[in-house]
């Protein structure tokens, strides 16, 4: 996870002082690697991702944006999780409720899950599995993934079996998260 140096008001604005990072975003690591990666690279570089997911979920927190241009590759060969800009807690309903206003309008299409296109959509941890299974997909295809109401307005799921090199378990992991 980036790290948080300093955060302040000024000017009428929030402001936060964030680490640092070097290296490409994996939006653009894709694109240099020929506009997609194998499974196996797929997988590995999200690996530390999910564990910071894993902390953010701890915390009663929720991302809610993510995608391959909030995921950086540094140079030292680390990833960070970045862009916290749209978490919600989905804990204090006072603080969701004012984080949810602030932030409704934040959608990824072809990476947000369906319940974040609803005031009354249920955001979990479920919500971030859907947007990095969607990221995985993109780094797999270097497609970005079909909007999800028109996946469910056409009844049609992504067919797992086309995408070369994955494994019948990488298949399920990623069919369940989507």
């Amino acid at each position: 996870i980036v790290s948080i140096l300093d955060f302040f008001e000024a000017n009428n604005t929030a402001y936060i002082v964030m680490e640092y990072l070097q290296g490409y975003d994996l939006k653009a690591y894709i694109r240099k690697k020929g506009g997609r990666l194998s499974p196996t690279q797929t997988f590995n570089i999200m690996r530390p991702v999910m564990a910071a997911l894993a902390q953010v979920h701890e915390a009663a927190l929720v991302h809610r944006d993510i995608s391959p241009d909030n995921i950086m590759l540094q140079y030292d060969g680390s990833v960070k999780l970045m862009d916290f800009g749209a978490v919600r807690s989905v804990n204090n309903a006072a603080v969701d409720k004012e984080l949810t206003q602030a932030t409704q309008a934040i959608v990824k299409h072809g990476f947000a899950p369906i319940e974040q296109y609803s005031a009354k959509g249920s955001i979990g941890p479920w919500t971030d599995e859907y947007a990095l299974c969607a990221t995985m997909y993109y780094c797999v295809t270097g497609k970005v993934p079909e909007n999800v109401h028109d996946r469910i307005d056409e009844d049609k799921d992504i067919d797992w079996d086309a995408v070369a090199g994955l494994t019948d378990r990488q298949k399920e992991i990623l069919q369940k998260g989507m």
